[in-house]
């Protein structure tokens, strides 16, 4: 689950369909058939490519609709 892949500093996703929404207080990344949408602040995306993205910050939440 997504206890695995964040932690209140770090959140690292596979298999993503890009951002939708970017800011440092929300980032909503489309995944294959949910939006997850990350809360927080000092958001900031550190990496990104085809395969996988890097947030960091201080992550308050991970919602997932």
């Amino acid at each position: 689950g997504l206890g695995d892949v964040y932690n209140r500093q770090e959140l690292r996703m596979e298999n993503h369909n890009g951002i939708l929404a970017y800011g440092s207080q929300e980032i909503h990344i489309s995944g294959c058939k949910l939006i997850i949408k990350v809360r927080g602040s000092d958001l900031e995306l550190k990496a990104m490519n085809a395969s996988q993205l890097l947030i960091t910050g201080d992550i308050a939440g991970i919602e997932l609709t």
